[in-house]
């Protein structure tokens, strides 16, 4: 399956915190469905609003469990990018030609240009799913 076709459905899903359905996600929820369409299968992981404020990163914590850090990222890839911290705090699934889908709060789900600002500058890495 195109990544392109599952993720089309998802463009405009509004924002909701904890959100893990076509009602409403925050980044993680739409990671979570992406590559559940995708077969892979993903925990998820209860946490609070503010866990990027602290010393404990929920992705370099548990992101290396399913995936593996790449170089040169191909369509249904992840993207880690840091929003106003050192160490990343969003995430996204790159779509090729330089575009990703992600979730923000003020726009919902969306899909952006690496090569824009602020994300060009907040790109932490890539990582590919390993299969099971």
């Amino acid at each position: 399956m195109n990544i392109n076709d599952i993720v089309e459905k998802y463009i405009g899903v509004p924002f909701k915190e904890h959100g893990r359905d076509i009602k409403g996600v925050d980044c993680f929820g739409l990671i979570l469905l992406i590559y559940k369409e995708l077969g892979y299968k993903i925990d998820d992981y209860q946490y609070k609003p503010d866990w990027f404020k602290g010393d404990y990163n929920l992705f370099l914590e548990n992101y290396h469990k399913y995936a593996e850090r790449i170089e040169k990222p191909e369509p249904g890839d992840a993207i880690l990018l840091s929003k106003n911290s050192e160490s990343p705090t969003h995430i996204g699934v790159y779509l090729g030609n330089g575009k990703f889908i992600h979730c923000l709060k003020k726009y919902g789900v969306i899909i952006s240009r690496l090569n824009q600002e602020p994300f060009k500058s907040r790109t932490e890495g890539f990582f590919r799913l390993k299969k099971e």
